[in-house]
């Protein structure tokens, strides 16, 4: 069924997939420490 759309909705799709994937990695890595101490320690979480 994927493929029935048109190859520009495809690579929107995959795009997405893509973005949603690495929000859920720094989501993860944010629940798990909760409190940072500086900016620079949670850009280094991430």
């Amino acid at each position: 069924m994927f493929f029935n759309y048109p190859k520009d909705i495809r690579k929107a799709i995959y795009t997405t997939n893509a973005i949603e994937s690495l929000n859920s990695v720094i989501r993860t890595a944010v629940n798990k420490r909760k409190v940072f101490p500086s900016d620079q320690a949670a850009f280094k979480v991430i």
